[in-house]
């Protein structure tokens, strides 16, 4: 219940402060501002997700509304003759209407059931709450240790929005990035990062420093996080499988920003060079922490406008490396045999040899997984030792790939065990190296790896006014290298691919609604997995990663309009894949050794703004996404496992598959409408 009332308490309560004589603070020396804005709007989208008009399944629809107040209170003015002390807070109350389970969601949790863990499950809050989005503190650093420095630092702390060049090599969008690199991926700015910056003036209206951490995710502040069971499937972790401390995923990064002029003659031009570094020590490939990365993006970002021209661009690079860890993929697996929940090994075989194609082309391998409950039965239903027995053999059997496929041992007496896997072939049960055998999958154990980042991205628009303040004319064109999923072929290598951190990018003078804004949740699907049985879904990019675009709009302001301003911005743009994948064929269900055609298609967009009042306005964002042949290519191929079990997850019936269409090649439409109003 409070959680409702936070924004209209921090409401009533500036209003009020602000309302009274400033002579009740004449010691405190506090100014107070409140500002914030509530959005109001509907959106309707069409074959947005899939491009695949069947069965009508892909359109959406919703309202909802968005409330960020935000409160700044200054101190010092008048003691110190400047302000020495700001401290911000930002609340966020959104919901879509009649959607309670859209609001919130607690993040993934695995479940265990009997001895398998690997089940995630989260939960909405259904109820409309309301959160801190940002608080901050920020002071004077001089004034603060009493001591006359020649500039004039500042520090602060908190939660802020941070971000270097057009935010695409680091951006404010907390916790956003490529998801298939083992970054956690997420499309709405609803908090920001938590972190510390360092700002100070070398030259007063030229030459400014920031220098910025920001903690993106900590599994260190509690025994249950360090001393957490994660890395007993690492090479040589079986006696210390614990997590340990200091696991912090973190970010540091710097930049000047160079006012080499700014004048009415003419115009401003501000240069950027800047730097990030980020280390994640706890990525996922296939499980929770089996891989780590140590990412480093270099930069420089330019500005430069006048009365009737303007351009900009942001370029930069990847390098550092992903390190991949040496991982025993075998993990308990509940599975139904003949009716019955029985606990079995996901890579480890009984009674038949993975590597002989004899016994596995007349056989389903995938039934004959090792049950190795903590204590089995035969058919007497007498209680025996042989799951223990061959749990002993799977937890001191040697890692390496070298080792995949080879026998671990015999069991005497397994095959008796209920459920148990039996060989359909009697000759095979007469074989005595094969009964009673255990052997790894030949796909058990995956040694460590480098990927090698050297991704680079550029990008730039311009524009001129035509008539000043009233038509202005724009264009655009940027590059950001792709590759395949580097973790296919499970060896060293390069990853081409640009990695943007916390990137929510969708173009500035020329802006993008489908495929790089908000309004579209395309995923742009590469090729699938080649030779890697540890996945049979194709890898997927979005954001600004793996693309090349071109484009141009028109912005027009009648300046008849008076204050009542109306403005109209149409714009086209086109887009390629830098890396375009193969070919898919659906009649066989896998990707052809042909490449598919890099162009993605065009984007048409239409942009309205009408000044109901000063501060009040109504918008209106339509958008059009024509596929190219690159969709066209694809057809069929698979949407990503997330995406499937999302829709599974109401199914109640024994229905196997995937009872929904995969990408298509269909035009996509969405249309956004709505008011709002800033304060």
């Amino acid at each position: 219940m409070f959680n409702k009332l936070i924004p209209y308490l921090l409401l009533i309560s500036c209003l009020f402060i602000q309302g009274m004589d400033p002579i009740l603070f004449p010691k405190a020396d506090i100014s107070i501002a409140l500002s914030g804005k509530c959005r109001l709007e509907s959106f309707w989208g069409r074959n947005i997700s899939l491009l695949n008009n069947c069965n009508f399944w892909d359109r959406i629809w919703w309202a909802r509304h968005t409330f960020d107040p935000k409160v700044v209170m200054k101190y010092g003015e008048n003691t110190y003759g400047q302000k020495v002390v700001e401290f911000g807070l930002g609340v966020r109350n959104k919901a879509r209407w009649a959607d309670n389970t859209g609001i919130a969601t607690t993040t993934q949790s695995e479940t265990r059931a009997l001895d398998e863990i690997g089940r995630s499950h989260n939960h909405a809050f259904p109820r409309m709450i309301s959160w801190v989005r940002e608080i901050w503190l920020e002071f004077d650093i001089a004034k603060a240790v009493g001591l006359t420095f020649p500039t004039n630092p500042l520090f602060k702390i908190g939660a802020f929005p941070f971000s270097l060049g057009r935010g695409i090599a680091l951006g404010s969008a907390y916790a956003v990035g490529p998801e298939f690199l083992g970054f956690y991926s997420d499309t709405a700015i609803d908090q920001f990062a938590f972190g510390a910056k360092i700002s100070d003036t070398f030259i007063k209206d030229m030459l400014n420093f920031d220098f910025y951490v920001g903690l993106l995710q900590s599994r260190a502040g509690s025994l249950s996080q360090t001393g957490g069971i994660v890395l007993a499937q690492e090479y040589g972790r079986r006696d210390c499988p614990e997590r340990g401390p200091y696991k912090i995923n973190f970010v540091t990064a710097s930049r000047l920003l160079w006012t080499v002029f700014n004048s009415p003659d003419y115009g401003s031009l501000i240069l950027e060079p800047y730097g990030l570094y980020n280390h994640d020590p706890e990525q996922r490939v296939e499980f929770n922490a089996d891989a780590e990365s140590k990412l480093a993006t270099l930069g420089f970002a330019a500005e430069y406008a006048n009365k009737t021209f303007e351009f900009g661009f942001d370029y930069a690079v990847n390098l550092g490396r992903q390190y991949v860890k040496g991982w025993d993929r075998n993990v308990n697996q509940l599975e139904n045999r003949n009716g019955v929940p029985t606990v079995v090994a996901s890579h480890v075989y009984a009674n038949i040899d993975p590597l002989n194609t004899a016994q596995t082309a007349v056989n389903d391998i995938s039934k004959f997984k090792a049950v190795n409950a903590k204590n089995t039965i035969d058919g007497a239903l007498l209680v025996k030792t042989y799951g223990k027995s061959v749990q002993n053999l799977i937890d001191s059997a040697s890692q390496a790939e070298q080792f995949n496929g080879t026998q671990l041992g015999t069991v005497a007496g397994y095959s008796d065990a209920v459920y148990a896997p039996i060989p359909v072939d009697s000759a095979m049960m007469a074989d005595a190296s094969n009964k009673d055998s255990i052997f790894n999958a030949s796909n058990r154990f995956r040694d460590a790896y480098y990927n090698k980042y050297e991704g680079w991205m550029i990008t730039g628009d311009a524009a001129w006014w035509v008539i000043e303040k009233e038509l202005r004319l724009a264009v655009t064109a940027g590059i950001s290298s792709g590759d395949t999923n580097p973790n296919e072929l499970e060896k060293d290598g390069v990853y081409s691919g640009f990695i943007p951190l916390q990137e929510v990018y969708s173009g500035k003078r020329v802006q993008s609604v489908f495929l790089l804004g908000s309004g579209g949740q395309l995923s742009r699907p590469l090729s699938q997995p080649r030779g890697n049985p540890a996945g049979r879904f194709a890898s997927s990019v979005n954001g600004f990663s793996n693309l090349i675009l071109t484009g141009g709009g028109l912005l027009w302001k009648p300046a008849s309009t008076g204050d009542r301003k109306v403005s109209f911005n149409p714009n086209v743009i086109a887009f390629w894949q830098h890396y375009p994948g193969f070919k898919f064929n659906a009649a066989t269900g896998k990707d052809t050794s042909e490449l598919a055609s890099p162009y993605l298609g065009l984007e048409v967009n239409l942009f309205f703004e009408y000044m109901m009042f000063k501060n009040t306005k109504f918008f209106m964002v339509s958008s059009m996404f024509i596929p190219g042949k690159h969709f066209s290519d694809i057809k069929g191929r698979p949407i990503n496992a997330t995406q499937e079990a999302r829709l599974n997850r109401f199914n109640r019936t024994s229905i196997t598959g995937t009872p929904i269409p995969n990408i298509g090649d269909d035009y996509a439409l969405s249309f956004n409408i709505g008011m709002e109003v800033s304060f």
